[in-house]
């Protein structure tokens, strides 16, 4: 009668152990997808911020070329656009678009309002800007745009 209780009280335990073993068998595989996928996650995560840092860099380059393109020209030429076409803004706009220029990048090259005495804190909608920091026309301040 004593096995017949040990066996009651034991046989459930050897079934659990069994299938408990048993059952574990796919474990690994659920868990590899599991973690292949996250990490094609971060892998998409980083293509992206990668691509993203490189235009930024590529627009940053763009700008400063232009800027100091146009940096260079301030004490020979205007601020506007002159009848040669060889002035600051157009200078700047050469470097910013034409020989530095990023896929869909956009610089604003309209003229400006004033010629030069406007205070380079201010913000007007233009991106090329000749403003004044201590005298007329002697700073250049150079932006671009990219969706």
């Amino acid at each position: 009668m004593r096995d017949r209780v040990l066996n009651l009280v034991t046989g459930p335990l050897h079934l659990c152990r069994g299938r408990a073993a048993g059952k574990t068998r796919g474990q690994a595989l659920v868990m590899v997808g599991v973690m292949m996928m996250v990490l094609i996650g971060f892998a998409a995560l980083v293509i992206d911020g990668g691509t993203a840092w490189y235009n930024r860099r590529l627009m940053q380059n763009a700008v400063d070329a232009a800027a100091l393109a146009a940096a260079q020209n301030l004490p020979q030429t205007s601020g506007y656009w002159d009848a040669s076409g060889y002035g600051v803004r157009w200078l700047a706009n050469d470097y910013a678009v034409t020989r530095n220029g990023v896929t869909d990048m956009v610089v604003d090259s309209s003229p400006q309002p004033a010629a030069g005495s406007e205070s380079c804190t201010a913000n007007p909608n233009v991106d090329i800007l000749i403003c004044q920091t201590y005298g007329p026309s002697d700073t250049v301040r150079v932006t671009a745009h990219k969706t």
